[in-house]
């Protein structure tokens, strides 16, 4: 099998487009592992920033969580270290994405690529700051 990105000259079949797309999907799901395993050792770091936005809400158990069942604390770093691989990882699974798309487009619309992953790894991390810096605090203000 070739694993170049073909040309627009070439044309595959559908069992070529499907053996590309389930190589991409699994390089994205290596890139997002590596991602949460990078961040499972920095999950306690990651824990503390993720959970500061509701801090001034937890003033009954003095600033931290309470946790009420033995795997909770382990489940909560589990998530916090999967969604920190997604966030870690996204340059890398945009490309993905792009060498997948690629192939069917014209060559003039090719050369946006590098823009395209750029824009989009920007676009992803200013929804996760907004997120992080507004709808968070909003939503913990309202819920608690």
């Amino acid at each position: 099998m070739n694993t170049q990105t073909p040309d627009m000259d070439e044309h595959q079949s559908l069992v070529d487009h499907l053996t590309a797309l389930r190589d991409s999907l699994l390089r994205s799901l290596v890139f997002v592992f590596i991602g949460f395993l990078v961040s499972w050792g920095f999950s306690e770091i990651i824990f503390d920033f993720v959970r500061a936005p509701i801090e001034p809400f937890l003033k009954s158990s003095a600033g931290g969580l309470i946790f009420t069942a033995p795997m909770d604390k382990f489940l909560a770093h589990i998530k916090v270290s999967f969604l920190a691989g997604i966030i870690v990882s996204c340059p890398f699974w945009l490309h993905q994405l792009w060498r997948f798309i690629a192939p069917g487009l014209y060559p003039s619309e090719r050369k946006f690529g590098l823009v395209f992953i750029s824009v989009g790894s920007v676009l992803f991390l200013t929804g996760v700051t907004f997120v992080y810096t507004v709808v968070y605090p909003m939503a913990f203000k309202f819920l608690m």
